[in-house]
This record gives structure tokens, sequence and C-alpha cells, in this order.
């Protein structure tokens, strides 16, 4: 039976995963979770899974969750993330948001077999570092988005040197049919209704401005070593077909699969073998209905701009990725609109530079420099 952590487990990913762990308890035992904000669903998924080793996101919610869960161990803050991502794991499934995932995740190197990523931000900020060590220290990290995990089940990594190109495929958001004149006026529920996916807020919000797919252009450039020119994105609204791999000899190959995050949570979960889940079977309808085209720029910035720093150093994707996240948490909190997101963003690209970095200390030395940076400007 393998022991499998979940970081972020009250998330939507952290629930689909528990999902299919409700449904194979003769295959896997939930040892440990963490989560943000959401206390009760923490404390229903300790006492459900009999999970001892719990952690919470926020000091001030430690004793919510104690008074919930009085007999179980719970840690908080960044330490208590390292402390339960230290222990030993046959998968770990890290879906925590955002930058906040770094240490964690590189406290999982070497402890957990399997590592089920659903944190682009992480990847994005420090390059190959992350990387590389996991391969150094012997764990294996398999993607948890969909795109990537497509990428990964279509990679012949004994033919790497013969991918011609990579192409993600991207759902467009809610807007990709929509003129400027409606994207500009786009109100806060507008942004958020996702055509296809179930997702969080802010994730939905990158949808919307394409800066997802950006950030996920970066991180498939770590995880598969290729190079900016090998990259490229198609709206796909369907989001049936996650991503192509194309190569030297003209073989485009294609993974495909209904919209849902359940299949590659699974795939990380039982690699190398897969296991039986519900889920929707294509139709003939599906099939013959998909459409593909080619983003526009002017209707989405973000994705240009990510674009040329794919092609730029590891700093600048740094910039982009603290920066996008500052900006679209004061969307989420109302403090501006959505027009102002791509705006802003471009505004302070070129007003925010960091120090060369050499290592995983000046990463997270620089995201805190950005935020400061970043509140200085916006004043």
């Amino acid at each position: 039976m393998k022991k499998v952590a979940v970081f972020g487990s009250s998330g939507s990913v952290g629930s689909s995963t528990l999902d299919i762990l409700r449904n194979n308890r003769d295959k896997f035992e939930l040892c440990a979770i963490a989560g943000g904000s959401n206390i009760q669903k923490l404390a229903e998924q300790a006492i459900e899974f009999q999970v001892k080793n719990v952690a919470v996101a926020s000091d001030n919610k430690y004793k919510e969750l104690k008074a919930l869960l009085p007999n179980h161990n719970i840690v908080v803050g960044d330490d208590g993330l390292v402390l339960l991502a230290q222990e030993k794991y046959d998968v770990a499934i890290m879906a925590i948001s955002g930058s906040d995932a770094i240490k964690p995740l590189d406290a999982l190197l070497g402890n957990a077999k399997i590592i089920g990523l659903a944190n682009k931000e992480s990847i994005v900020c420090t390059g190959s570092m992350l990387v590389d060590k996991a391969k150094a220290l012997g764990s294996k990290i398999i993607p948890v988005d969909s795109e990537h995990s497509a990428i990964f089940q279509l990679f012949d990594v004994l033919n790497a040197d013969l991918v011609n190109r990579v192409i993600l495929t991207a759902s467009g958001g809610p807007f990709y049919d929509k003129p400027i004149e409606f994207i500009n006026t786009a109100t806060f529920e507008q942004v958020l209704a996702h055509p296809t996916w179930k997702m969080g807020a802010k994730i939905s919000v990158d949808s919307a401005t394409m800066m997802n797919k950006g950030l996920e252009l970066i991180e498939a450039k770590n995880l598969f070593n290729l190079k900016a020119e090998q990259l490229d994105v198609l709206i796909h609204p369907q989001s049936i077909v996650h991503s192509f791999v194309e190569y030297a000899d003209g073989a485009l190959l294609a993974q495909l699969g209904y919209p849902d995050m359940k299949m590659p949570i699974s795939y990380a979960l039982n690699h190398p073998k897969r296991i039986k889940i519900d889920y929707r079977k294509m139709t003939a309808n599906d099939l013959t209905n998909m459409m593909f085209l080619a983003p526009e720029f002017e209707k989405f910035p973000l994705l240009g701009l990510a674009k040329n720093v794919l092609k730029d150093s590891m700093e600048s994707c740094i910039v982009l990725n603290t920066l996008n996240e500052l900006v679209v948490g004061e969307f989420l909190e109302k403090k501006i609109g959505f027009v102002q997101i791509a705006n802003k963003i471009l505004k302070f690209m070129d007003k925010i530079n960091i120090e060369k970095v050499a290592s995983l200390v000046d990463v997270l030395s620089c995201v805190k420099d950005i935020k400061i940076k970043f509140n200085e400007l916006s004043k």
C-alpha cells in the first residue's frame, strides 16, 4: 500500500485527489494533509481518512483547527509544511498554489519517491534547480496539470533530441471568442466563469488573461529541458486535446481526454501503472466538433509577454510570476478591475530588476524583494 501526502488537500486538485483515494483504499494510505483557510473541510478530511499529521498555512487558524482535531498532530506555517514534507512518502501531491509551494516542494525532494506536481509557479521561479535536484535525490516529478501530464505521457525520453515541437493547448478561458471591448468591461463573475474546467479562483483569473498558459510554457521548458522556439500554444475551447508533441519524422502525437483533473492525478498517484477511475467517455460529437485557433496576442497581452520572457533569464520569470500573483490577488480582493491586471503587470515589468540568482535561497529572497518593490510602486 502506497503512503500518500496531499499538500493543498482542501483545494480543487486536493479534493479530486481524495476522491480517487476514497475509491482506492486498498491501494493508498493517506498519511498527511495540508491546507489553507478552509479549516472545516481540512478537519473533515483528517477525520474521514484518519490522518494524524495535518498542516495549516496560517498561524491564526491553529486554535480553530486544534479545537476540531484535538488528538491530531497539527503543524503551522512554512516551517510546518517543511516539517511535514520531510517525512517519507511513496507519493506526494503538491497542489499548494503560488510561490508558497517552493519550500515544501524542495523539502519533499529525496523524501517522496513520486511528486505529483500541480504547482507551476515553483518550476517557473526556480528554473531547472528543483528539477535537477529531484533527479539527483531520486524523486520523480510527474506533472499533474493536464497539459504537462499529456506531454509527460507523450514525451519519448530516448528520442528527446528528435522532438521538434511541443504544443500546449489552451481553452482560451471565458473570453477567447469575445471582442476586446467586451473583455475590457468584464465583470468579476464573468472572469471567474471558466467554460470547461472547475478550478480555483486564482487559476480561473489566470485562464481569463491566458497568463496561465504563458506560465505553463515556462514550466514546460524547465520540466522537459526544451528551448523557447520548440514551444507553442493553440486555443482549443473543447479542452479534449491536452497537448501535442511533434517529432523529427513528422509524427504529431496528441493526448486526449475529457476535461477532468482526476485522470492526470490518478496517473501520478499510481505511476507507472494506471488505475481504473470513473470518467466520462469520449463521444463522436466530442471528436468531430473540435476547434483549434491561434491565440490573439492583442486580446491576451500577458500571453505575449510570457512568450517573450520564455526567451529571457530566470530572473525575468521570477519577476513575471511574482507580479502576477500580487496583481491577481488585488483583483480577487476587488481592488482593481480585470483590464488593470495586464496593464499593471506590463507597466511594472520594466521597473523591477533583481540580482542574478544562483540558489533556492536567492529565489526566495528575490520574491520577497519583488513584493517590497511592488508595494512601493503601487503607492
